[in-house]
């Protein structure tokens, strides 16, 4: 999830786009406003340097399944059911980036779209936010389905496997989203605002 962009602070009534290709990039920041994040400027090699962050949030869920079930052996399965389940997995997880944004599934500043090239499927916001809303927008998803996988392993024990895979896996899709938690948590002020042009992301002194 990418979010930022061209809108300012007031809201627009209409629908969500729908979009083919890399994040809209719209009208270049003004660098007298805008701060470019210090990143990395290659979509791909950002996604390459975070996916250890993934491998460690999907360590940090089976530990926690382990905490939660002591003294009964905690595995995952990721299997052809576990394939199939994708197909509700991807949009879940970019619905809960959406439900995150300002008025969400209604703001034409909201921009569901994938990307062929990079096997992306992504939820961008064409407008500012405030810099701990940006991070939460990018933690809902691993937050909310690593939830619900740990739950559902709990309610119904026979399929706990298939549940805590389905969580490993969006944990490995989060890896992205962790990767622009740390990079925003450790660069941007508290008070500033946060946008996108395209894949890269700016801020501001608010």
């Amino acid at each position: 999830m990418r979010a930022g962009g061209n809108g300012g602070p007031g809201r627009e009534r209409g629908a969500l786009r729908w979009h083919l290709g890399p994040m809209p990039a719209g009208e270049p920041p003004d660098p007298a406003v805008w701060r470019a994040l210090r990143e990395p400027r290659r979509p791909g090699l950002a996604l390459l340097l975070s996916l250890p962050l993934g491998l460690v949030a999907a360590a940090g869920l089976l530990t926690l399944a382990a905490h939660l079930t002591p003294g009964r052996q905690v595995s995952f399965q990721i299997n052809l059911a576990t394939v199939a389940a994708l197909a509700v997995l991807v949009p879940l997880h970019e619905l809960l980036h959406a439900l995150a944004l300002p008025d969400p599934l209604r703001s034409p500043r909201i921009v569901v779209g994938c990307w062929p090239r990079l096997g992306l499927v992504y939820v961008h916001f064409t407008g500012e936010l405030s810099r701990n809303r940006a991070l939460w927008v990018s933690l809902c998803p691993l937050l909310g389905l690593s939830a619900a996988s740990l739950g559902l392993a709990r309610l119904h024990p026979p399929a706990a496997g298939f549940y805590l895979g389905l969580g490993v896996v969006n944990a490995l899709f989060s890896s992205a989203d962790l990767l622009a938690v740390l990079l925003v948590g450790w660069q941007v002020p508290r008070s500033a605002r946060v946008r996108n042009f395209g894949w890269f992301t700016y801020w501001r002194e608010a």
